[in-house]
């Protein structure tokens, strides 16, 4: 057994499109798996460990994975590192032990676009991003590859030089402009769907008078958009243990 670690796996290069397409089934297949919701525990400081079990009787496969938060203070590395330990549904048999970071950042962000693609409305054009981590990096890799022939603008929140350097790393993107933004308003405001990636914050963004009537908002990590369940008209979930 040998330990797949996050260079190797960014070496495979697979399309983000793909990531996309994986959820898409996964989605689809949820009804013949078993996913009990996962173990969340808590830490001081914000920092937790999850623990996330799953068994795919079709595959014969069964697995955990784990994830964790702890932030670096230099902004340095990644806060979120996740690993993956993967069975046989037949004996047992320990068949891998790989990092999850990777592919619990495409699978987040496919997931998020998935969303988008599902649930906002059909002539979205204006995109509020925030929290420009691996996660929102991820997903916007796979948002480029699903929709490369859609003009889209997209608003990011300026926070210390990430935003700068988020709109340089993919500014060969042709059909999607970028506007940097100071103020939070600013990315809310006549926004059809608003992306959401910080893993914490202890407030919410904005009070709900200052979205776009029919806006989609998409919480990647359900924080700082609380106020929203006592008005927004509709509200998604994909299940309600885990959202627990």
């Amino acid at each position: 057994m040998k330990l797949i670690g996050f260079k190797e796996i960014q070496q495979a290069q697979i399309p983000p499109i793909q990531f996309y397409k994986w959820v898409s089934e996964a989605i689809r297949c949820k009804g013949e798996s078993l996913l009990p919701p996962k173990i969340s525990m808590k830490l001081p400081n914000h920092h937790f460990c999850n623990v996330m079990p799953c068994m795919l009787p079709a595959e014969q496969a069964m697995g955990v994975k784990v994830v964790t938060r702890f932030p670096d203070k230099d902004g340095k590395k990644a806060s979120l590192n996740s690993q993956i330990m993967l069975y046989s549904a037949e004996n047992g048999q320990q068949l891998a032990l790989m990092d999850g970071t990777y592919i619990t950042a495409f699978r987040t962000g496919a997931v998020a676009i998935h969303a988008m693609n599902l649930l906002a409305k059909p002539d979205f054009y204006e995109i509020g991003w925030i929290g420009l981590g691996i996660t929102a990096r991820a997903a916007f890799l796979v948002l480029a590859d699903v929709f490369r022939d859609r003009p889209l603008k997209i608003k990011l929140m300026r926070y210390k030089n990430q935003a700068e350097a988020f709109a340089s790393k993919f500014s060969g993107c042709g059909n999607i402009v970028f506007k940097l933004c100071d103020k939070i308003e600013d990315v809310m405001q006549n926004s059809d769907v608003i992306l959401s990636c910080p893993t914490y914050t202890e407030d919410d963004f904005a009070s709900p008078e200052i979205y776009k009537p029919g806006v989609t908002i998409i919480p990647v990590h359900t924080r700082g958009f609380m106020a929203c369940d006592l008005v927004f008209d509709k509200i998604f979930a994909d299940d309600e243990g885990h959202v627990k």
